[in-house]
């Protein structure tokens, strides 16, 4: 399928959709389950993996969504140590066997926190070596202190917030940088051998082209990473009142964003990188195919984990855990969760316990993510992706290369069916 072709199919199905990170979404989350149901659910685990929220950045970049905190006053940092150590003694005053297994660094920005910050937080939490470690990183400010805790902890994984390298782009969503300084410190990542490195790129943005996002692919997919995350620009109408503050702020229209987007995949797939879903390429001999071909890529909360999820503590504003089938979500208020912390309270907002069919769909859509496969049972709820050719359907429904850009349509077609 040509360019043009995926673009104007991209447009065609174009509409709101989730991404299935976790399900149920959000919204429809029914509060179903008691801080005693979850205590029970925690005291019955041996380890869980761990996902640490750093909301601190040192600016606003006008695209982002996230839940995040702009300061520069160092107390910050410290309180939020305590309050992320005491979520962490409130689990284990639960269940005091409990022991971290994964971890997760997120934000925010995770390295702009001081590193003498995260040791403390490590060393409170007993991270060690042997606990397989990912980090979100902003590729702009990686010092020499943070490549060695880096190589302390033998991280394994790197995200790397890339976005663009056009420089009117980055600079009407503030997120200019030096390309040389970037170039050089993933270099230095890269030399920890970590089992992946993932830039994440986002199509969208204003003054965006097709040749901008493919001249950025160019430059950092050459020797530098090993998979690629194409992100499309979200909304975020709570940030209006600055995004023009740097030039004017016009997203593209769906068009324009769908042939970045058709262009910038082509060039992935002319280099050997593998569409996986919703966005995610890697090589073709990188760590991410070996475990989607062994079946253990997972959708999580954090995306797509080359590992099978399992329970998940979300420690952090608005985090979100996941234990046995139980969903629960932090405060997402910075100086509310900190509150809480500090009187040795809870910080849980919402709760969800999935029922047996959720879990079910839930699974299904594991096993779609490693295989491109569906039961033909649901032939009638996708028929429209097949007569698009976007699925084969021989017995067994497939999804086309070309179909594993419409994952989220497909899977919205699949929950509507299966619901």
């Amino acid at each position: 399928m040509t360019p043009q072709e995926l673009s104007d199919k991209l447009l065609q199905f174009h509409a709101p959709g989730g991404r299935y990170t976790y399900y149920p979404r959000r919204s429809s989350w029914l509060n179903n389950a008691s801080i005693d149901d979850i205590e029970k659910e925690i005291k019955r685990l041996s380890s869980v993996d761990i996902y640490l929220h750093m909301p601190f950045c040192k600016e606003l970049c006008t695209f982002c969504g996230c839940n995040i905190k702009i300061t520069t006053n160092p107390n910050d940092f410290e309180n939020y140590t305590k309050a992320i150590v005491s979520q962490w003694k409130y689990y284990k005053n639960i269940n005091p066997e409990l022991k971290v297994n994964r971890v997760y660094l997120g934000g925010g920005t995770p390295n702009y926190l001081p590193v003498s910050e995260l040791e403390k937080i490590f060393s409170e939490l007993h991270i060690r070596q042997n606990n397989p470690l990912s980090i979100e990183l902003d590729p702009r400010s990686i010092t020499e202190s943070l490549i060695q805790f880096l190589k302390n902890y033998q991280c394994e994984r790197f995200i790397i917030g890339i976005q663009e390298i056009d420089e009117k782009v980055l600079s009407v969503v503030n997120r200019t940088g030096d390309k040389k300084r970037i170039i050089t410190n993933i270099k230095a990542l890269k030399e920890l051998n970590p089992k992946d490195i993932t830039g994440e790129f986002i199509y969208g943005l204003p003054f965006q082209s097709v040749e901008s996002l493919k001249h950025a692919l160019e430059i950092y997919t050459s020797d530098l990473l090993s998979s690629v995350q194409l992100y499309p620009l979200a909304p975020v109408p709570w940030n209006e009142s600055v995004q023009k503050s740097f030039g004017p702020y016009e997203p593209l229209g769906p068009k324009e964003l769908n042939d970045v987007l058709a262009h910038a995949s082509q060039y992935l797939e002319e280099h050997n990188f593998t569409n996986i879903h919703f966005g995610l390429f890697t090589r073709d001999n990188s760590y991410y195919m070996a475990k989607r071909n062994e079946g253990e890529l997972s959708r999580t909360m954090m995306g797509t984990m080359p590992y099978k999820a399992s329970a998940l503590l979300g420690l952090g504003p608005s985090s979100i855990s996941k234990v046995n089938g139980v969903l629960f979500q932090n405060d997402p208020l910075f100086e509310r969760f900190q509150a809480k912390m500090e009187m040795g309270n809870n910080a849980l907002i919402a709760t969800h316990r999935q029922s047996e069919r959720e879990q079910q769909f839930e699974s299904l859509l594991q096993i779609f993510f490693n295989t491109d496969t569906l039961d033909k049972t649901f032939s009638q709820a996708l028929s429209s992706f097949v007569a698009e050719g976007l699925i084969s359907n021989d017995g067994t429904l497939r999804v086309s290369n070309a179909g594993k850009h419409f994952s989220k349509y497909i899977c919205h077609s699949l929950e509507i069916s299966y619901f």
